[in-house]
């Protein structure tokens, strides 16, 4: 890779808990953001048995930021728009039923980038030199973000849902 500026991310500890196996969070940031437009972003994932919140939030300066929040799938996930969701399946799932749900954040837009797609996008690379067709989910926005501190009400909220997930262990 030739990068002209690598990011500084931090885990952020006094943010974040795992004492609790029910109800744990993490969060972090990372500066990459801040030579081009000015502010720095910040995650926080708080995750339960049965959902997942991330919190995508941007501080530095007042104003509102264009923003895509991408999730890259499994090669063997197939993931469908369905009104204000987007539904996973395994590839070739007979069940009809969703492993997960990903809720699009308000005011957002979503794209399924499937192999080929532009900039690269829709391929996962499972190890060294090898590469595999996978679908880039992609969320497009605006988030308002304010001068110096992070404000988890001011970001982008993407909601993670389990459907039947209580005795049922991912796929096989």
């Amino acid at each position: 890779f030739s990068w002209s500026h690598i990011a500084q991310a931090s885990f952020l500890p006094h943010l974040s808990s795992l004492d609790d196996p029910d109800h744990s969070f993490l969060c972090g940031e990372h500066d990459g953001y801040v030579k081009q437009y000015g502010v720095r972003h910040r995650r926080l994932i708080d995750a339960s048995p049965a959902q997942i919140s991330v919190v995508d939030m941007l501080a530095g300066r007042a104003g509102k930021s264009c923003v895509e929040l991408g999730f890259l799938c499994a090669p063997d996930v197939d993931a469908r728009v369905r009104g204000g969701s987007i539904e996973l399946r395994w590839h070739g799932s007979d069940s009809g039923r969703p492993f997960m749900l990903l809720a699009i954040p308000s005011g957002f837009t979503a794209e399924i980038i499937s192999s080929g797609g532009a900039q690269g996008r829709g391929i996962v690379s499972p190890r060294f030199g090898e590469l595999s067709a996978a679908q880039h989910i992609v969320l497009r926005g605006q988030v308002v973000h304010s001068e110096g501190e992070h404000h988890e009400s001011a970001g982008a909220r993407t909601i993670l849902t389990f459907p039947g997930c209580e005795g049922e262990q991912g796929h096989e």
